[in-house]
């Protein structure tokens, strides 16, 4: 599978909050989005975000959940995902370093 831009931030988000004990339950969707969205120059439609977390819970890597007081739609990773974003997150990280 190849992953997409926004699916990679999704990843990588999720990935840093996980790590720095930020996130005991799913992330709320549009929390997420709005995270996605401050980081970048070109926002994501909401959409797309949707859609890539959708394909990204289809393919194993990320946990769908709804709350069930508000309905609203959370995402975590699953080990499979937890992996793969290890990876991205590692080689962002690498990138970011100095030479």
């Amino acid at each position: 599978m190849r992953l997409s831009s926004v699916q990679k931030d999704v990843l990588f988000v999720l990935y840093g909050l996980t790590q720095r004990g930020q996130m005991s339950n799913p992330l709320p969707a549009m929390q997420l989005l709005t995270i996605l969205n401050q980081a970048r120059l070109q926002p994501v439609a909401d959409t797309n975000f949707r859609r890539s977390c959708h394909t990204l819970a289809g393919h194993g890597l990320l946990k769908r959940y709804r709350y069930q007081q508000s309905l609203n739609l959370g995402f975590d990773l699953t080990p499979k995902g937890l992996a793969l974003a290890a990876d991205i997150y590692n080689a962002r990280l690498e990138e970011a370093q100095p030479s």
